[in-house]
């Protein structure tokens, strides 16, 4: 299970909803072969309360997180933890921002609500110096624009456990992109390069927003061809789930990869085949 989500990322800044500026071919192939929760809202728009709810399914009332750079509680039950507890390999690469113990301080693994795998950061948006830490308290740096670097460290995740989840051990792991939120003016050349400043009509007349979802989005196509180098053909089937969790303020895409209740499908059609 893939679960990939970027930041502020506005629903209308896709090509299937409609948006001339955007040039989003990838994200417009899985919206056409999946489910778009187009009235799925956040009820507490602001990062760490919507993170909190993603990460435990809670309402802000329920875990307690109302505004930025507060903690959630370590013993609460999320998302990490039950999958961790039901078999599967468990990681997180990116931001995180619930840890609520200052923008640059260590996260140790007993804040880190269950994941076991651990690239992640509280925050930073200077996406090309960005640090990270992971198995200890050295603080490491990104190489280059940090969202580049991660989907590259998704990629070897994903391909150091796919035979362990052929063999019935599944992963799940969460792909937390700073991008589209601002600093702006911080994405590739080649990406600034397709936008036109004098021809934008919307996105609050923001070219430097597009710049950096178009490469949000070129970072999401080079993950599904990770996932279809590892798991196609011989595992027939992949399903993907894409959906808006917040129009109003982004995290916009989910996908979704449940392994052990593909080879269940797989199983029960070849028995059917016979």
């Amino acid at each position: 299970m893939l679960f990939v989500f970027g930041d502020q990322w506005r629903a209308q800044a896709t090509g299937y909803a409609g948006d001339p500026n955007a040039r989003t071919p990838h994200l417009d192939r899985i919206h056409d072969e999946s489910i778009s929760f187009t009235t799925a809202v956040s009820t507490c728009p602001v990062c760490t309360p919507a993170r909190a709810s993603l990460l435990t399914g809670q309402y802000p009332l329920t875990h307690g997180l109302f505004m930025n750079d507060v903690p959630l509680d370590p013993e609460a039950v999320s998302i990490g933890k039950v999958f961790g507890a039901a078999g599967y390999d468990t990681g997180y690469i990116g931001k995180w921002h619930v840890d609520g113990h200052g923008w640059n301080a260590y996260i140790p693994p007993e804040r880190r609500q269950g994941f076991r795998f651990w690239r992640g950061y509280e925050l930073s948006h200077d996406y090309n110096h960005s640090h990270y830490w992971a198995d200890d308290a050295e603080r490491h740096t990104w190489e280059g624009y940090d969202a580049e670097a991660q989907t590259c460290c998704a990629q070897e995740f994903i391909r150091d456990r796919a035979a362990a989840a052929r063999a019935g051990t599944p992963f799940f792991l969460m792909l937390s992109w700073g991008p589209p939120h601002g600093s702006y003016h911080t994405a590739p050349p080649r990406f600034r390069e397709h936008y036109d400043p004098s021809r934008m009509d919307n996105l609050c007349g923001r070219p430097e927003y597009a710049e950096l979802q178009a490469e949000m989005e070129a970072k999401l196509s080079r993950l599904l061809a990770r996932l279809g180098d590892d798991f196609l053909p011989g595992d027939a089937y992949l399903r993907r789930w894409g959906y808006e969790v917040d129009p109003q303020t982004g995290y916009s895409v989910t996908i979704m990869e449940d392994l052990a209740h593909l080879r269940a499908m797989v199983q029960a059609d070849r028995r059917e085949a016979r």
